[in-house]
């Protein structure tokens, strides 16, 4: 019902000027996502992960790492990487402010490999063609070995800002490692 309204929001610059059928229906209460790696699934995961092949190894350590989304984390480029500065801006996010986020020490091992083999690509995780696109088919088969149930890419996000917030870290520092204005950074695990 949201895409359908957000359409016909739009429709009237193309010339539609009928009504918006969604505008009156009660919509159902959405509830967010609160998953995110428990402690008993840590182990599992990692073993999981070491066994998946190149490059989603490296990609799916990379968005827990960083905290980043995954359209970002897929085209992350050479170009946005800061080594000596351990930091990636990047320059595209979800919310089209672009942003900077430090790099963690695990993240920084991965990252020096990639650019030791980098060749003359300027994506992070190149593909045939451009960057690679998307590895629901690894994840799900990363999750079967882990014995991991309901567990999306995006909890890896919250899964950081969890652990984070366990080890008591403050709301501005775990925003601002997810790339967040400080002002957002009012639920991060909630995101």
């Amino acid at each position: 019902m949201t895409l359908l309204s957000s359409i016909y929001n739009f429709s009237d610059k193309l010339g539609y000027d009928g009504a918006n059928p969604c505008r009156g229906i009660r919509r159902f209460r959405e509830q967010s996502r609160d998953r995110f790696l428990q402690p008993a699934e840590i182990k599992r995961f990692f073993d999981a992960v070491v066994e998946q092949p190149q490059p989603w190894q490296d990609f799916f350590l990379l968005l827990l790492f960083t905290g980043a989304g995954k359209s970002s984390l897929l085209s992350m480029a050479w170009a946005d990487i800061d080594l000596d500065g351990q930091s990636w801006r990047i320059p595209r996010p979800k919310n089209n402010t672009p942003t900077t986020i430090p790099l963690t020490p695990p993240a920084m091992r991965i990252l020096e490999s990639r650019f030791a083999l980098r060749g003359d690509s300027p994506w992070v995780f190149p593909g045939r063609v451009g960057h690679i696109k998307d590895g629901r088919h690894v994840w799900v088969k990363l999750l079967k070995e882990a014995e991991i149930e309901n567990l999306h890419l995006h909890d890896l996000r919250r899964s950081l800002a969890s652990w984070q917030a366990a080890l008591g870290s403050s709301l501005i520092v775990i925003g601002a490692s997810l790339g967040r204005e400080h002002g957002a950074a009012d639920n991060p695990c909630a995101g």
